[in-house]
């Protein structure tokens, strides 16, 4: 066989390949997934309540133990949704109509919606791993054990900033989501309400994160200045560290800390316990605290 002809087989084979990629998505709807047309509406109303009952679920992981098996279970119930509607919203089996464009892109919202609401669901499992080491971190970093704190942050960390991740994707998806191809105002409701609700838990995460991020780069100077606050003196902390200290305690938002605002109002208060320098043996008037809802 000669090169030409083994370069155009090849080429051929490539073309063939290049193409069933390109067009499978808009004819392959898996057999188990497909759908008697008349249960649609019943999946976008899974999604949107599925959406409503995920967000619920975060908010209370930050109090008390969730199912974790039921948690589960919703995720896989909430992904499977997610895909029979998207392989939905690229399939003509419901016909090229009005109704069927109509459909299509319902689905498409809808899919988003439900996988945002998997992804929310999967946030609130890292949240239940992480609560109680949070918990403990902040109580001894009030308590002038910053060590410890630490101790405790290091393992909540990682279930944080993964929860931070999901939370993230969940609004991206979410902010994909065409509100007028949702079927009622209550839908649309919802919806903004979840949304408004994970960015408030967004920012309150943030604010954690960035309060044990100083903590971390300033461990000592905080001890210091946690023990000056409980004697009522300024710390004597070294000049090269107390702008670079003052700077990043002034970015803390205690009022975007929602349920961790107050440790983060007590930690960004420790501000006015950094002592300046001293004149004729006085003891310093401090930098002085910004408001604590600043």
């Amino acid at each position: 066989m000669s090169r030409d002809k083994i370069i155009y087989i090849f080429s051929l084979f490539l073309a063939i390949l290049l193409l069933y990629i390109l067009i499978s998505p808009l004819i392959r709807i898996k057999a188990e997934e497909k759908i008697n047309l008349e249960n649609v509406p019943l999946l976008f109303v899974k999604s949107i309540y599925g959406l409503n009952s995920s967000s619920s679920i975060l908010c209370s992981s930050f109090e008390k133990d969730i199912e974790e098996d039921n948690v589960r279970q919703l995720i896989k119930e909430l992904k499977e949704t997610a895909n029979i509607l998207l392989n939905l919203s690229l399939s003509y089996e419901i016909g090229e109509g009005e109704l069927g464009k109509k459909l299509r892109k319902a689905s498409s919202s809808y899919s988003l919606v439900s996988l945002s609401a998997a992804e929310v669901a999967n946030s609130s499992l890292e949240i239940d791993a992480a609560r109680e080491d949070i918990e403990h971190a902040l109580d001894m970093l009030l308590d002038c054990k910053i060590y410890d704190a630490l101790g405790y942050w290091r393992k909540a960390k990682p279930h944080v900033m993964k929860a931070r991740e999901e939370i993230s994707k969940a609004l991206l998806d979410l902010s994909k989501v065409n509100k007028e191809d949702l079927l009622s105002e209550k839908h649309r409701k919802i919806l903004n309400s979840c949304i408004e609700e994970l960015t408030f838990i967004s920012e309150m995460l943030e604010e954690l994160v960035k309060l044990f991020d100083i903590v971390e780069r300033y461990p000592d100077a905080i001890e210091k200045l946690c023990y000056a606050s409980k004697s009522g003196k300024c710390a004597q902390i070294p000049e090269d560290l107390k702008g670079k200290l003052a700077e990043a305690l002034s970015k803390l938002c205690p009022c975007k800390g929602g349920r961790y605002g107050y440790e983060i109002s007590k930690i960004k208060s420790l501000l006015k316990y950094l002592e300046e320098k001293q004149g004729n043996g006085g003891s310093g008037a401090g930098y002085g605290a910004p408001s604590s809802d600043d």
